[in-house]
């Protein structure tokens, strides 16, 4: 999935309703959602967590 920064949140609407739709038709499966949203005015107030350790 791909949302392009200047995408409407119509297309949320619209991806929700797909998703709810599956949802109903199948409702002992696992949906999986990969991508890049690009979702205004989301910031993160904390940072990744990080390791030191070598593997």
């Amino acid at each position: 999935m791909y949302w392009p920064p200047s995408r409407d949140v119509k297309f949320l609407q619209e991806m929700r309703e797909a998703v709810h739709s599956l949802h109903i038709r199948h409702p002992n499966s696992t949906i999986w959602f990969a991508g890049d949203v690009n979702l205004p005015e989301q910031r993160l107030e904390k940072p990744s967590p990080q390791t030191t350790s070598a593997v």
